[in-house]
């Protein structure tokens, strides 16, 4: 629910499913307004939940996601970009024309408008890799790098969870929900004009211009503290008294 021109849609579906005494979850505390300002519905009735990112192996999960990554054609050295939800590739790629570094992208089939741009030398693009791979490309990265198109609904959190998680710089647009996740400079770098931004942080990361090891620590920290099974408990015990309508069911 993350394009505002599928909002009247929404708003007609949830006018015939939406009950009295139904709750609306959500994953970030910007949707609860969004949401009840979008759709008409009591803000009461909409619950944050925080998303949980557990990376300990459970059972086997079946996905359609099976490509393995080169990694001898993968430079040492690579920033990372990752995921398909509302992500402005074409912005970050134009970046990235300007700086010397490689920037390797993973992103979905789906991501359509790739196809049509003319990718420079230092862009490796990637599409659809095994989930396994996906997270030893945050691993292997100097930082990660999460573009939104736009200032609405839920895009990038996982993937900036994740790469917090596993204590990698993150520079992300400076939409509401990702500034629930990173405080600028302290736990990651929030950019809102990316050309003119991004080129200065990577500059700083290149030359070690900050104490990065603090920065990455207290971005672990954040995760650990805010997207946990037991932060997600909490919530959701205090939230769910009748039947829940997921945004993503949409």
């Amino acid at each position: 629910m993350h394009n505002p021109k599928f909002f009247p849609v929404f708003k007609m579906l949830l006018r015939f499913l939406f009950k009295e005494g139904d709750s609306l979850i959500v994953y970030s505390q910007f949707e609860k307004d969004l949401y009840s300002d979008s759709f008409g519905l009591k803000i009461s009735d909409i619950h944050y939940v925080p998303l949980v990112f557990d990376p300990e192996p459970g059972l086997p999960i079946q996905s359609e996601y099976t490509k393995k990554a080169d990694w001898k054609n993968l430079p040492g050295e690579f920033y990372f970009s990752g995921g398909y939800s509302h992500r402005d590739y074409a912005t970050l790629i134009d970046v990235f024309r300007t700086i010397d570094a490689t920037l390797v992208i993973c992103s979905s089939r789906l991501n359509r408008e790739l196809e049509t741009l003319n990718i420079p030398e230092n862009v490796i693009l990637l599409n659809d890799v095994s989930r396994d791979d996906f997270a030893e490309l945050i691993k292997r990265s100097k930082a990660c790098l999460v573009l939104i198109k736009s200032d609405s609904g839920a895009a990038g959190q996982l993937f900036a969870i994740e790469a917090m998680y596993y204590e990698k710089i993150i520079i992300a647009s400076s939409t509401s929900i990702l500034r629930e996740l990173i405080s600028h400079k302290e736990n990651g770098f929030l950019v809102l004009d990316a050309a003119a931004d991004i080129p200065v942080i990577i500059r700083e990361i290149e030359h070690l211009s900050a104490d990065f090891d603090l920065m990455r620590k207290k971005a672990k920290q954040k995760i650990l503290e805010n997207n946990s099974k037991t932060a997600y408990n909490v919530h959701l015990d205090a939230a769910l008294k009748t039947q829940v309508i997921i945004p993503e069911l949409f």
